[in-house]
Parts: structure tokens; sequence; C-alpha cells
């Protein structure tokens, strides 16, 4: 009886696509993460240096 449900159990796939791209998902956030991470900080040292010379240029 119990042999025979476990059989079932392991024989049924539902759900099983489901888990694996759920797993890729959250294997490319934790690879990605990282260099987003780094990416913005770069982003907005640039975006402050942008800002800094316009305002430095002044208005005629």
């Amino acid at each position: 009886m119990i042999k025979e449900n476990l059989y079932e159990l392991h024989k049924d796939e539902r759900g099983q696509t489901f888990i694996e791209i759920a797993l890729v998902i959250i294997l490319v956030v934790f690879a990605v993460a990282p260099f987003l991470s780094g990416l913005s900080g770069t982003t907005s040292e640039k975006l402050q240096d942008m800002s800094d010379k316009i305002g430095s240029v002044g208005t005629p």
C-alpha cells in the first residue's frame, strides 16, 4: 500500500517544468545581481558628472 503510493507519487511529474523554470530564473537573478549593483553605481556617478557640467555652464 505505502509502496504503491510512493511509486505513484514518484511517477507523477506535474509541476516539474514550473520548478525547473523557477530554479533557472533564481540562478539568473543571483548571477546578474552583482553586476547590476556595480552598474548602478557607475551610472549614478556619470549622471552626477553630467549634472555638475550642466550646472557649471550657467545661463546667458
